[in-house]
């Protein structure tokens, strides 16, 4: 019962709820994401039977925080490298919707949901005029010509979006994700904010406001959402920087002082 239910018992469940296990589908199930979602849920399920007047108190305020080892902790999505799309694009060659799928996604910077239901009626002088189907904010994006050309050299077709099923019907996300007419190496492509940035930078943009420049066209909204883009990009590079100046400056005060030979 509500009323029997204690702050061990809600502890109990989601301990369960973190242990990784495949459903009856053979999808993955458990972990740490859903022991959190659980949490948050059974929070809102008793806080709820409080408002009702079936217990005086929420049993998930005296449970245990969710505390994650470093074993369970994210390392985020992989960052495609500019060899990777090179390789993509000589494995799908313009006409086939994966090389239009990618280059969507790559020169929108729009969540999955919105570049792949793109399609002409959103073409307004060159431009894509679309709203995020999340944030419901309008965009104006120019499109680039390597997807121009990616859109111009697919089979003539009056459907509403650019990549259609083998039936002309608009992909799903999860379809789109784990379909066969959609290359699988496109799931992993979930980071294309930070492969936008990273091109930006080696495309040598003075970026005084990465940020800024980002969500202009990305459509995020605070700089913190996208900080961990840029953040995440130069950090090999700032790394790099730093070792090699505090090496340099090392070998000019102390190199003539070294002992090279025992080193």
């Amino acid at each position: 019962m509500v009323g029997d239910l204690r702050f061990d018992h809600v502890d109990a469940i989601i301990s369960r709820s973190r242990v990784k296990t495949v459903d009856a589908r053979g999808r993955p199930a458990g972990g740490i994401e859903a022991a959190r979602k659980l949490r948050k849920e059974l929070r809102r399920f008793f806080g709820f039977a409080v408002k009702l007047g079936w217990i005086v108190k929420n049993p998930v305020d005296d449970s245990q925080p969710i505390k994650v080892a470093p074993s369970e902790r994210s390392t985020g999505y992989y960052t495609w490298s500019e060899d990777d799309i090179s390789r993509f694009r000589a494995r799908w060659p313009l006409g086939t919707k994966q090389r239009l799928a990618m280059e969507l996604i790559l020169w929108t910077d729009q969540r999955k949901v919105d570049a792949i239901h793109l399609g002409r009626q959103h073409v307004r002088e060159g431009k894509f005029v679309l709203r995020q189907t999340k944030t419901g904010k309008r965009l104006v994006l120019p499109i680039a010509p390597p997807l121009a050309a990616a859109i111009d050299a697919m089979p003539p077709s009056d459907a509403m979006c650019f990549i259609v099923t083998e039936w002309g019907r608009p992909f799903s996300v999860k379809g789109f994700e784990a379909g066969s007419a959609t290359s699988a190496m496109l799931r992993d492509f979930r980071n294309a904010p930070r492969t936008v940035y990273e091109r930006q930078r080696c495309g040598g943009w003075q970026l005084e406001m990465p940020n800024k420049s980002m969500k202009s066209v990305s459509g995020h909204s605070k700089d913190e959402e996208v900080s961990r883009y840029t953040e995440a990009a130069d950090q090999e590079r700032l790394a790099e920087q730093a070792i090699r100046r505090l090496a340099a400056w090392e070998m000019s005060n102390l190199g003539p002082r070294l002992d090279t030979k025992s080193s």
